[in-house]
């Protein structure tokens, strides 16, 4: 399993969010981004708290069940 940050930089809880789209994320806010195949990026995303929910972060989740959609 790929781990996204290193434990020291890691919120005491968290949860990691993983989306995939056809292109990548520039964002501090992404962990580590892999192109697992041309035109299909997965992104991880740690959170710490239910704050992190916000209309980027939601965005992103609609524009990832768009991109699932199609495939």
């Amino acid at each position: 399993m790929l781990r996204v940050l290193p434990k020291r930089l890691l919120p005491p809880r968290f949860l990691v969010l993983t989306l995939g789209l056809p292109y990548p994320l520039e964002s501090p806010r992404i962990a580590p981004k892999t192109e697992v195949r041309p035109g299909r990026w997965t992104h991880h995303i740690v959170l710490g708290g239910p704050e992190e929910l916000d209309a980027e972060l939601l965005d992103w989740l609609r524009q990832t069940y768009e991109f699932g959609s199609r495939s």
